[in-house]
């Protein structure tokens, strides 16, 4: 018997990975543009060679590693964090399995039932998903048009925390450090997850830890900037946080410790500096441009990506419908909007070559002329 805070558990992105693995068992092409990794392109987003051979330098370091990380990461995320204005003491940053056993684990820590987080919407799936499993009510703010005065009023006394995505995810709208800053100065704490942060277009990146010294915890990690998330690494800085982190190094301890040779082998990415991130930015630049002309071509509303790898249209009738349709006729996979929080809407990866992202256009624009409802 299932408990029942298990049925809170929804991934959207992997449920319609899922649906495309079906259709490709049935014989189906399916061009998967729904998951947002990089390694499915190697030859255009390879894992930048330092971490590579930092990892393959350190194989031999099979042991239990520091629950909070290891000393020499720590002290690297520090600098680079530094870096970018944060301003962020070794001894307050956390090494986590990704940011999503980041967030996993600071809302386990902090949440009781009946508490609530304030979240955008669009959202990242798995901060609603888990605010309700551990019994708390995300409320959601306007990340289209975002206004503190507005976030304001939705803060009360049951409110544990405010997140903020930076780029947003599916949105790719960069938020501007004013909003930001405000956000900071409303009270609660300020969760800020930043994993897009140096994936910009021609706007400067907002890092919240140049904006607060206190009340903030910020995320982030090594799956997109260093173009590796199958290493599931990333890590969580805290500035002030007052017991939150002495409860968050509770939990790390309960679950022994992340993957330690990938840990020294993120040293070593960290210490060659990012060469690669301007050409990375370049091509996913190139390409986010292909599929906003293409998709508005096709008479689509289509906000234009600030950063990260995602668009974001609009469509009408049955989001789910539209994605699952979509690939069983055209096989190409998107992901709805409402597993996003935002319904009438989809989500598209940006990531492959543009001849790839004309065509998925192309077999868009096909459905969408049988199914008018959805335009």
């Amino acid at each position: 018997m299932l408990a029942e805070r298990n049925s809170t558990l929804t991934y959207a992105i992997r449920e319609i990975a899922s649906k495309a693995a079906e259709a490709e068992a049935r014989g189906k092409q399916v061009l998967k543009l729904n998951i947002g990794d990089p390694l499915k392109y190697p030859e255009d987003f390879p894992v930048p060679e330092a971490f590579v051979n930092g990892i393959k330098n350190n194989l031999h370091r099979g042991f239990y590693s520091p629950s909070e990380g290891v000393r020499e990461l720590r002290q690297a995320i520090s600098e680079w964090e530094t870096r970018k204005g944060a301003g962020i003491d070794p001894k307050h940053v956390f090494v986590a399995n990704g940011v999503s056993e980041a967030v996993f684990g600071l809302f386990g820590v902090m949440l009781n039932p009946g508490d609530e987080v304030v979240i955008p919407r669009p959202v990242y799936p798995i901060y609603e998903a888990y605010a309700r499993f551990f019994g708390a009510r995300p409320v959601f703010y306007d990340a289209r048009n975002p206004d503190v005065e507005e976030v304001q009023k939705l803060v009360n006394a049951r409110t544990k925390a405010i997140v903020v995505i930076n780029p947003n995810n599916p949105l790719g709208v960069v938020h501007p450090a004013g909003f930001v800053k405000g956000l900071t100065e409303l009270g609660p704490l300020v969760i800020s997850d930043e994993i897009y942060d140096l994936m910009t277009f021609g706007v400067k990146p907002v890092n919240a830890g140049r904006l607060a010294d206190s009340n903030l915890v910020v995320l982030n990690g090594f799956s997109k900037v260093f173009l590796a998330p199958g290493y599931r690494l990333g890590y969580a800085c805290f500035k002030d946080a007052g017991e939150l982190e002495e409860g968050f190094v509770r939990y790390l301890r309960s679950r022994l410790c992340s993957n330690t040779p990938m840990q020294y082998g993120a040293v070593e990415a960290i210490r060659e500096g990012g060469s690669w991130i301007k050409e990375t930015n370049r091509k996913l630049e190139t390409r986010r441009d292909a599929a906003y002309e293409g998709l508005r071509g096709l008479g689509l509303e289509v906000p234009k990506p600030e950063g990260a790898f995602y668009i974001f249209p609009g469509i009408g009738g049955d989001d789910l419908e539209f994605a699952l349709g979509l690939i069983e006729e055209e096989g190409v996979a998107v992901v709805h909007g409402s597993g996003f929080a935002d319904p009438g809407h989809f989500r598209m990866v940006f990531l492959p070559p543009e001849e790839q992202i004309r065509e998925a256009v192309e077999r868009i624009g096909r459905f969408l002329e049988r199914h008018p409802e959805h335009r």
